[in-house]
């Protein structure tokens, strides 16, 4: 799957929300799309499960830190959520691939 492939498939209602138009956002939703697919793999082995369960709740966090911080009114308060919003980005950049080999 390609960014530009995901992007065509992604319905009018999360593309008409505001927070939609930030480029952020949308890079960081298209990871965790691609993490659904290795956590799917990674979970049919036991040895991997915890790191299934990990890298998709990872990716997860990107984009719900994002949403939430960009609801925050204050520099502060947004500040408080790119501090974790970095952390699961290093994470998910380390754990995932352009496309899903396993």
């Amino acid at each position: 799957m390609t960014y530009d492939n995901w992007l065509k498939a992604i319905p009018s209602e999360i593309i008409n929300e505001p927070l939609w138009n930030m480029n952020l956002y949308r890079h960081a939703l298209f990871p965790g799309k691609l993490a659904r697919f290795d956590s799917s793999k990674l979970s049919q082995d036991r040895r991997t499960l915890r790191l299934s369960a990990q890298l998709y709740r990872a990716t997860g966090k990107i984009s719900s830190n994002i949403a939430e911080g960009y609801s925050m009114a204050s520099g502060k308060d947004q500040a408080h959520f790119q501090v974790p919003m970095s952390s699961d980005t290093q994470y998910a950049i380390r754990n995932t691939k352009s496309e899903p080999t396993l």
